[in-house]
């Protein structure tokens, strides 16, 4: 099993986060608010995104979001996408409570780009009205029991980093 949250662990991270998630972030061709959820405790570096320390991270979330229609993206912190890909998905935005998912990507591992298709990936957006967002729903679970999920028809623009340091996919 890999340590997660040692010094050395949370290191590499922020390594992987402003190598790959940064870049991909400031790329991106509309402007955003990107918020980041960080652990109490956690050292944050000084960074273009609204972080949050959360202890509670569930109800401290939905307390710190506007109301009415909003659309929430997953990304995690090793992980980056493409400049299109927020203005692909406003493009089929909708006040209607949906998941909006990209099904082609990439996965890195090892210095290899490998294509992929999820029908229901990690980079998952999910439009809401009643508070909640992408992170209140089962990461990788039947989101489809809980709205549906559109498939957007676009080229691969996002890439899942895989990594031996990872606890998910290592």
């Amino acid at each position: 099993m890999v340590k997660t949250l040692d010094a050395a662990w949370l290191e590499h991270r922020w390594e992987l986060f402003e190598k790959y998630t940064v870049p991909s972030v400031l790329n991106q061709t509309v402007d955003i608010e990107w918020v980041v959820l960080f652990a109490p405790g956690t050292v944050v570096r000084e960074g273009p995104y609204v972080a949050l320390h959360v202890e509670d991270w569930l109800p401290e979330l939905q307390a710190w979001l506007p109301k009415g229609w909003l659309a929430t993206t997953r990304l995690d912190n090793d992980d980056y996408i493409a400049p299109t890909f927020i203005a692909t998905i406003r493009r089929y935005l909708r006040e209607r409570e949906e998941f909006l998912n990209i099904p082609f990507g990439y996965l890195l591992r090892d210095d290899v780009l490998l294509p992929e298709k999820h029908t229901a990936n990690p980079f998952m957006t999910y439009v809401s009205c009643d508070g909640l967002s992408v992170y209140h729903l089962p990461h990788g679970k039947a989101m489809s029991d809980h709205a549906p999920i559109i498939q957007i028809p676009t080229g691969r623009l996002w890439t899942q980093v895989i990594h031996g340091r990872n606890y998910h996919n290592g």
